[in-house]
């Protein structure tokens, strides 16, 4: 017997709660005790029954239970969950893998992707296990018979074919190679550039970094001091009115030398700015009415003379524009 208000265990011919001191129905009490009982082992039978469709469905994986680190997890990253057939976790991971092979430098992305490996590492059984109990909770709402339970749990916990993993694979290498190559700078011909009438060739050694319609920007990737802007816009002004107009810009920087210079059939206005140990060359022409400014920024002695030399020589202008 057990007492109704504060549910102490009670002799059964007791009229009164030692306890607390309510009076007690001992037909009624007896009933409630024994429904209470009743749904206490309901409770504990469904509770076995879900750690067999638990079990039924991780099949020879019920380490997962315990939760320890999973070193395929770590290695393979989203496609171990693809393989788990947790598509939503996968697909929210693979985004951010997407996004660091766009976005991120190359050294920057590895890191964050390892580090997220490891993450996933430690956490995906302890997420399996959770997807799991979802996966018997709704193949219980489906099917009431206990074999056919346990025969569709069975069915759930078996993981993804390598066949079917494959094309997902390539689907996903694909995926990333098409959008780097939508988001990223085109070039227009191999090391071929214009900007409205003016077309250079950059050197082997250069990379392209920025790529907009009168806005180009370069850096040498085997010295990486060497930075290189490419401007065009359409202006009345002369080139020496622009630099004038333009020197607050350049209030840090030093005036070394101003002239003119030749390079093939092209003559340029250049000047040379210097500040501590950078140097900042700026050769501006107009042309057709529209100002070119190429702008070369030294972190190290002579960096872009190399890269400056070739990419001027190579300039020429369309006439028909």
């Amino acid at each position: 017997m057990v007492c109704p208000k504060c549910h102490t265990k009670l002799n059964k011919d007791i009229k009164y709660c030692s306890h607390c001191g309510t009076k007690i129905n001992s037909t009624r009490n007896t009933s409630e005790w024994s429904s209470f009982s009743s749904k206490k082992k309901e409770k504990k039978d469904i509770e076995r029954a879900d750690d067999q469709y638990i079990r039924a469905c991780l099949g020879d994986n019920t380490e997962i239970m315990t939760g320890h680190f999973s070193i395929y997890a770590a290695i393979f990253g989203p496609f171990y969950l693809i393989y788990k057939k947790m598509y939503k976790q996968a697909f929210f991971i693979s985004l951010i893998y997407i996004m660091t092979y766009i976005y991120l430098s190359e050294g920057l992305g590895i890191l964050i992707r390892l580090v997220l490996n490891i993450l996933l590492g430690f956490e995906i059984n302890d997420y399996y296990y959770q997807e799991i109990k979802k996966r018997v909770g709704r193949i219980k709402k489906k099917y009431k018979d206990s074999k056919t339970i346990i025969e569709k749990c069975r069915e759930a916990g078996k993981p993804l074919s390598l066949i079917k993993i494959i094309p997902l694979l390539i689907m996903y290498v694909a995926l990333i190679g098409i959008t780097k190559m939508s988001l990223s700078p085109k070039k227009q011909d191999k090391d071929h550039y214009t900007i409205y009438n003016m077309a250079y060739k950059i050197p082997s050694t250069v990379q392209e970094t920025a790529n907009h319609n009168n806005y180009q920007h370069f850096k040498d990737s085997k010295q990486g001091t060497c930075f290189i802007t490419i401007t065009g816009e359409k202006t009345n002004l002369s080139e020496e009115e622009y630099y004038t107009r333009n020197q607050e810009n350049y209030y840090h920087w030093k005036e070394k030398e101003k002239k003119e210079v030749q390079y093939q059939e092209n003559t340029w206005l250049s000047i040379q700015l210097e500040s501590n140990d950078t140097t900042k060359d700026l050769y501006i022409k107009k042309e057709q009415e529209i100002l070119y400014i190429l702008t070369f920024d030294a972190y190290k002695k002579d960096a872009c003379k190399k890269d400056k030399k070739e990419i001027l020589n190579s300039i020429h202008f369309q006439k028909n524009f």
